[in-house]
């Protein structure tokens, strides 16, 4: 219809989701079908879903001289960016060519600019009102990269193909002048979330290209709430329990050495002296995935005890290798239990499951055990989980009659803890309580309400920060996910300094009263407890925040989950803005 007034020989693709899934099959057919864009080719992809019809022969047949921008967005759960990121190796375009670009969100005195799948949607129902990250992080980039694979402009490659630099980063300003998050910008991205994040991961049977670049089916350990109730998803679970323990892959990237923040070589934090090994078996509670024992190898002598309570949608250890490796090496035994996923609303029962894990653990290892000296660790779900666990053990059965140290990182709702068992807890545990600065998942108030509510002296407990470790060369995040790492090497300073410096010194002051322990663990706010470490140039990392008086900063808004949401049983026991 609009032929007589088009310049086909310069052509532009933008799409996002499900339509920048379909970019490359669409410029194949404008370009090496139609010859289309001989002059000039630019293409621009957001959160790609699944990409049909492009096999690998496929993508070396678009034009080399297209000009390349693969977006996405941080808070998106979605799209897995592993459908990006394949996108982007699979593009014929020299690296200095095409970026693959990564918009965070970010948040000032209440406003809040969220990296949602629905960034591009504009003021559209399914997205949020046009705001700084479509005007800098979309809306810019489109130009900058449509004037340089136009008209070749220097500035415009900068803007937009600049691998990183200042003026393709910047993000726009705060109306106080203060600078809004910058981009990420370059070539080799790190995956910041496991494919169970995702509602569409990359491992899906729906994902043509998976068995392209893998060469195997998909495997248990990337399945997703979505898809847990389907048949296909049990057979998996089933015949997970019956393989041996799979090879590793090395999937990790390289480490900027600007960046690396080692782990302390002695006392609190450091790895311990034994290896590890790890026996698990189908859960005997009806829980999804199966229960994981770690222990460390060729200790005779008892051992404390660890119940690990994982996130809802993390059913294995893959997903804290490095917390869970660091806490048997330094002589502790772990017990890894799961929930039952069918059940959505039923809590009372997830929490049975989760008790019936740990125990069927237990007897695993029964005379390895020294149950008077006990440790409840809780993340998401699970930290939300951990007052009800630590009742059922401590307050039930007796245990941690030596220390009880409970630590728990970024807690969704807590749900079977009555007011009662808050109050009447075991005074003699010592608790920890963290959120993260980048998270805008669980709404701090949550953390809140478990520390001042719970019957523990505040001298025995302490609310954490931790805060992203920003340094001139690099920024690692403190968000919802810090505690998780697939893999030891993907841990860094936000693990070793903020989580498990402070568990073991938790563990020791818990256990033996130590008064270097409670430095560290419980100092209020002292040096020696919110020190992060350094930097390789000398430079000291962000100190932590440790406070007995926490206040969320934050709207309701801001999060994910809300404290007012009706699925928090707690709303009207606790008050958090009086």
């Amino acid at each position: 219809a609009w032929g007589d007034r088009l310049d086909t020989a310069r052509i532009g693709f933008v799409g996002h989701s499900y339509g920048g899934g379909a970019v490359p099959r669409l410029l194949f057919r404008a370009a090496v079908e139609r010859q289309w864009g001989k002059d000039a080719v630019f293409v621009f992809i957001m959160a790609p879903w699944y990409c049909y019809e492009m096999p690998d022969t496929a993508f070396d047949r678009l034009p080399p001289h297209a000009k390349l921008i693969v977006e996405v967005f941080d808070e998106d759960n979605v799209n897995d960016p592993r459908i990006a990121l394949d996108i982007f190796k699979k593009f014929p375009a020299p690296l200095e060519e095409k970026d693959f670009v990564v918009l965070h969100g970010d948040s000032l005195a209440g406003q809040v600019l969220r990296a949602s799948h629905g960034v591009p949607a504009g003021a559209l129902k399914f997205g949020p009102e046009v705001d700084l990250l479509d005007y800098y992080g979309v809306h810019r980039l489109v130009d900058a990269l449509a004037d340089y694979a136009v008209h070749g402009t220097p500035q415009a490659k900068t803007v937009a193909l600049g691998n990183g630099a200042p003026s393709q980063r910047f993000m726009g300003m705060w109306n106080d002048n203060d600078s809004v998050r910058a981009l990420y910008a370059g070539d080799n991205p790190s995956m910041p979330h496991a494919q169970t994040y995702y509602t569409n991961f990359w491992s899906h049977r729906m994902n043509p290209r998976a068995e392209l670049t893998s060469g195997k089916a998909m495997d248990h350990e990337t399945t997703i709430r979505n898809y847990m109730r389907l048949p296909w998803y049990k057979k998996m679970v089933e015949e997970d329990a019956r393989q041996e323990e799979r090879p590793a892959v090395d999937t990790a990237q390289p480490v900027d050495p600007q960046c690396y923040v080692p782990p302390p070589d002695s006392g609190y934090g450091a790895h311990g002296r034994h290896e590890v090994s790890e026996r698990l078996f189908p859960h005997p509670g009806k829980g999804d995935a199966n229960v994981h024992v770690i222990t460390p190898d060729r200790l005779d002598t008892l051992m404390p005890v660890v119940l690990f309570a994982p996130a809802l949608w993390k059913p294995s250890t893959q997903f804290y290798r490095g917390l869970i490796d660091h806490l048997a090496s330094r002589g502790n035994l772990v017990i890894f239990s799961t929930y039952n996923y069918n059940r959505f609303f039923d809590h009372e029962l997830r929490y049975r499951v989760l008790i019936q894990g740990f125990d069927a653990g237990l007897d695993l290892v029964a005379g390895k055990a020294d149950t008077s000296r006990l440790a409840v660790v809780g993340h998401s779900y699970g930290a939300g989980a951990v007052p009800a666990i630590a009742w059922e053990y401590v307050k039930k059965r007796g245990w941690g009659s030596t220390g009880v140290a409970l630590f728990v990182m970024s807690p969704w709702y807590m749900q079977n803890t009555s007011p009662e068992m808050l109050r009447d807890f075991p005074p003699h545990a010592k608790l920890v309580v963290q959120t993260y600065e980048g998270n805008r998942r669980m709404d701090w108030r949550i953390a809140e309400d478990l520390f001042y509510n719970i019957g523990i002296h505040p001298d025995e407990k302490d609310f954490v920060y931790l805060r992203d470790a920003v340094s001139a060369h690099c920024e690692i995040d403190a968000d919802h996910d810090a505690p998780q790492s697939e893999d030891r090497d993907e841990t860094n300073v936000i693990d070793f300094y903020g989580i498990y410096r402070m568990l073991d010194a938790l563990m020791d002051y818990a256990y033996t009263g130590a008064d270097a322990a409670r430095r560290v663990a419980l100092g209020n706010g002292g040096r020696e407890q919110t020190f992060m470490g350094y930097w390789p140039d000398g430079s000291p990392v962000g100190a932590m925040r440790v406070t007995d008086r926490p206040s969320c900063p934050h709207r309701q808004r801001s999060f994910l989950f809300e404290w007012d949401n009706c699925r928090n049983p707690r709303r009207r026991e606790y008050h958090p803005d009086e």
